[in-house]
């Protein structure tokens, strides 16, 4: 038997929803149903091995237990951010909100579904009840590119954009997403969803909830031999766990961050570790597809290196490309519109922050020993590995000097969905030796509340959509608009924040992160935060730097003084 179990466990690997993919085959094989199958679904050689081994050993863990044990029906409204996924009306899977028109759920819950017959159910602990919950209809299903479900379960997420804005209520939030990986072993998490209570019941009718404990990647690999760093796996005693139906459902720490996604595991909670996508491991993949329709949605798209572009020009064949394609697909640029390439040392103070040699944002200097960036480009991060490169202008690696990072400082009110107090200072282990291209920049005296006033940005990024980072320094000229004006595309833009905009074609873009807004004498108002990817005409937010002025002095000791 245990030959047979082992054999069983690396032929196949049993996915818990009836889905398309082959553990719909084996569980209906397993478990003795009798529902009629399509007469095209053919049968490969490695299924029918499986469904033998697997039915096999389904005989010798026969008696699961009829009800989540350790645990139980979920109280009214626990899980603001829980949803039902239903195809034609039928419920197939759990979910969770990341935003206002966006749904988190697992890869293979989505794959090879029509998104017109796919709704959302949010606002509710029913099974179904559309009375007491709010139904939303699917725009677009986005599993991972890369999803595979052979012999191991991998990148098993998906991201599911609606056709209107989720209208929030206390029993409808988002979950947060978290800003570091989650390494708390042995630590319990939560488990919610309206899968199965046993092997043979039906989906459960209410809501439940389990508080599961985390097990360290080798002791997962134990049983699961392919196991992945992208995956997070947790085990209690016989009897408790996932089960057929909890599919895409969060697991969540205990400050309510979603640490992952339901994805596989043997049917059902029988002494065997479920393995759940681990959501850090997809956060920037994430955030890429929720850009997809950024003016619609209210989180901003911060200006990271995932699809890293820098400031540029659109070229008149890249703005014919925009004319005829959505903003989403703009082409790529030659060089910024109505800016150079930055002569050398005309921005003393704009540094390069690298992670284990990778460029990954800007930042400003703000004195010897500290630097000014976005909170954004440090969330998840250490020190381990982190430099900061000053005095050049490219980012070749013989180039500036090179600096250790002592210590990352994060404001601590920042919201990486709502992009406010999109602020944070580094730490240097050794002073910054100035130069003429090694300088401090200068903070304002006074807020600008000169509508119209040009400024300068700077930044490295990619010079296109799909070409490399630019590897010299370059500036464009902007304009600062007004809060109002902005709103006009970025609802509940804040007093903290600035916004600039000049015309399509100008712009910060990903990768200018952190970067510094300065005026002509060289003071910072602003640090690049988001904006909508990239320079189509709809105004850059950046963080203003008068709002932060006391945050600064009071966290970075020299300044202080």
């Amino acid at each position: 038997m245990i030959i047979f179990f082992a054999l069983a466990i690396y032929v196949y690997r049993f996915v818990f929803v009836n889905a398309k993919i082959l553990g719909e085959i084996v569980y209906k094989q397993i478990n003795n149903r009798s529902e009629a199958q399509s007469s095209s679904t053919q049968l490969t050689m490695q299924a029918f091995v499986a469904i033998l081994l697997l039915g096999l050993t389904a005989t010798a863990y026969a008696g699961a237990t009829s009800r989540i044990v350790g645990g139980g029906k979920a109280a009214d409204g626990k899980y603001p951010y829980q949803v039902q996924l239903r195809d034609a009306g039928r419920f197939l899977c759990g979910g969770s909100i990341i935003g206002t028109r966006y749904i988190l759920t697992a890869a293979h819950c989505v794959d090879g579904r029509d998104a017109s017959k796919m709704t959302i159910l949010a606002g509710t602990n029913i099974l179904g009840d559309e009375k007491t919950g709010k139904v939303y209809q699917a725009d677009a299903l986005i599993p991972h590119p890369k999803f595979g479900a052979l012999l191991i379960v991998k990148n098993d997420v998906a991201v599911i954009r609606l056709t209107e804005d989720i209208e929030y209520t206390p029993k409808i939030k988002p979950i947060a997403l978290p800003t570091s990986d989650y390494d708390q072993f042995d630590k319990t998490v939560v488990l919610s969803g309206w899968g199965k209570t046993s092997t043979a019941d039906p989906p459960a009718t209410n809501l439940q909830e389990i508080q599961l404990n985390v097990l360290t990647k080798l002791k997962c690999k134990l049983f699961w031999i392919f196991v992945k760093p992208s995956h997070i796996c947790t085990l209690n005693q016989k009897g408790e766990g996932a089960c057929n139906g909890d599919s895409g459902s969060p697991l969540a720490d205990q400050t309510g961050v979603q640490v992952g996604i339901v994805s596989f595991g043997l049917p059902c909670a029988h002494g065997a570790p479920d393995v759940f996508t681990r959501v850090f491991a997809y956060v920037d993949w994430i955030k890429a597809q929720m850009v997809l329709n950024a003016r619609q949605r209210r989180f901003p798209f911060l200006f990271l290196i995932i699809d890293n572009r820098t400031v540029k020009m659109k070229a008149s064949i890249v703005l014919v490309l925009i004319s005829l394609y959505s903003v989403i697909h703009a082409g790529p640029t030659s060089r910024v519109v109505g800016g150079i390439e930055a002569v050398d040392g005309k921005y003393p103070y704009q540094v390069l922050l690298k992670l284990y040699g990778d460029f990954f944002c800007s930042g400003s200097i703000l004195d010897s020993q500290y630097i000014l960036t976005a909170a954004h480009c440090l969330v998840g991060k250490t020190v381990y590995g982190m430099t900061v490169t000053a005095g050049t202008n490219t980012k070749s690696y013989n180039t500036g000097d090179v600096y250790e990072v002592e210590k990352l400082i994060v404001h601590e009110g920042f919201d990486r969905f709502l992009a406010i107090n999109d602020i944070a200072l580094i730490r240097l282990k050794k002073n910054i030796t100035f130069s003429e291209k090694a300088r401090a920049v200068k903070l304002p005296s006074k807020d600008i509340k000169a509508y119209g006033t040009s400024v300068k940005l700077s930044g490295w990024g990619h010079v296109g959509k799909l070409m490399p980072s630019s590897n010299v320094l370059m500036e464009v000229e902007l304009n600062i608009i007004s809060n109002e004006k902005c709103n006009e595309s970025w609802k509940k833009i804040k007093d903290t924040q600035i916004c600039t905009l000049t015309k399509a074609g100008e712009g910060a873009c990903n990768g200018d992160s952190g970067g510094p807004l300065t005026t002509e004498n060289n003071v910072q108002v602003g640090i690049v935060s988001y904006g909508e990817a990239c320079a189509v005409g709809i105004p850059d937010v950046y963080t203003r730097t008068y709002s932060f002025l006391d945050w600064i002095r009071k966290n970075s000791e020299s300044l202080a003084r």
